[in-house]
C-alpha cells in the first residue's frame, strides 16, 4: 500500500516556491502549476503520483526555446522510468521515483549549481559528483511536505547520488585545481542491486524519445562530426555490455521505431553499434 499524502495549499505553495523557474521574487503560477496545486490539494494522492505530477507540470513551465535545455532532458525521467518498470515490473516506489528524478537538475538551467558550470571543473568529476549530488538537493525538495517513511526517502536519494557512478569501488577523482575528492564504494550496499538495474536503464533510455533530437542537436546545432556522435552513441550502449538481454531490448527498439522516424539517427546507431 503506498504512503497517501494529504497536503494544505500553504504546503503546496511552499514546494512549489523551492522550484520556481523565473528569476523573481515569488513564483509565477502558471496555469500547469496551478491545476497540480489544486490535484494535490483536493486529491488524497500517493507519493509516487503527486512526486509525478509535480514533475509534470514543471516541466510543461520550462521554456521551450531555452537553448541550455534539450528536449530530449525534459523526457528522460520518464524513459527511464518506463526502462526500468520493463526490467522490474514489480520495481518498488523509491526506485521508481529515483528513475523519473535522477537527471532533474538538467532540464531546468535555475536549478543548476555554479559549479557546473565552473569550467575549471573536471567533466568527469563534474558528471560523477556535482551533476548527482545536484539532482540529489533538488530531489530533497520533492519530498517537503510529504509524510512518507524515512526510508523511501533515503533509498531514492542513495540511487540519485550514485546513478553516475561508473565503478563500484571508491574513487579520487582530481579538480583542475588540484583537490581530490573522493567517491565512496557503493558495493556490497543493500540497494547496489536496484542502483545497477537504474543504470541499465538509464543507458538503455539514451536511445528512447530523445535519440533523434540528440543525434539532430549534436549535428545540426553544435556541428559535430558523424564520428563523434557515433562515438558517444557506441559509448552508451556500451554501458549495457552486461546485460545481452537489454542490449537485444534496444537494438530491436531502435531497428523498429528509428528506421521509420528518423533515418540518420538509424544509420549513425547501426555504424556505431550493431
Amino acid at each position: 500500500m503506498l504512503p497517501k499524502v494529504k497536503m494544505n495549499s500553504q504546503t503546496v505553495e511552499s514546494i512549489l516556491h523551492t522550484y520556481r523557474i523565473y528569476k523573481t521574487e515569488h513564483l509565477v503560477l502558471t496555469p500547469a502549476l496551478q491545476r497540480t496545486q489544486e490535484l494535490l490539494i483536493s486529491n488524497n494522492t500517493d507519493i509516487l503520483t503527486s512526486i509525478k505530477l509535480l514533475n509534470q507540470c514543471l516541466i510543461e513551465t520550462v521554456d521551450p526555446a531555452d537553448k541550455m535545455v534539450l528536449h530530449c532532458d525534459r523526457t528522460h525521467g520518464e524513459d527511464v522510468l518506463r526502462w526500468t518498470l520493463k526490467l522490474k515490473p514489480d520495481a518498488d516506489i523509491p526506485l521508481q521515483i529515483a528513475a523519473l528524478l535522477h537527471d532533474i537538475e538538467r532540464w531546468n538551467p535555475e536549478w543548476r549549481t555554479k559549479a557546473l558550470k565552473d569550467e575549471k571543473a573536471d567533466e568527469t568529476y563534474r558528471k560523477q559528483v556535482l551533476h548527482p549530488l545536484n539532482s540529489k538537493r533538488v530531489a530533497q525538495a520533492f519530498f517537503q511536505g510529504f509524510d512518507v517513511p524515512e526510508e523511501i526517502v533515503q533509498k531514492t536519494l542513495f540511487l540519485i547520488e550514485h546513478h553516475d557512478q561508473r565503478c563500484s569501488k571508491p574513487v579520487v577523482l582530481p579538480t583542475i585545481s588540484g583537490d581530490r575528492v573522493l567517491i565512496d564504494s557503493y558495493a556490497d550496499h543493500i540497494w547496489e542491486a536496484d542502483l545497477e538495474l537504474l543504470k541499465q536503464a538509464d543507458s538503455a533510455a539514451f536511445f528512447d524519445s530523445g535519440l533523434s533530437y540528440f543525434v539532430t542537436h549534436c549535428l545540426d546545432v553544435r556541428k559535430a562530426t558523424q564520428e563523434k556522435v557515433a562515438q558517444r552513441l557506441a559509448t552508451n550502449f556500451g554501458r549495457m555490455r552486461g546485460s545481452p538481454v537489454l542490449q537485444e531490448l534496444v537494438k530491436q527498439h531502435v531497428l523498429v521505431f528509428w528506421r521509420n522516424q528518423d533515418q540518420r539517427a538509424y544509420e549513425i546507431f547501426v555504424w556505431a553499434c550493431m
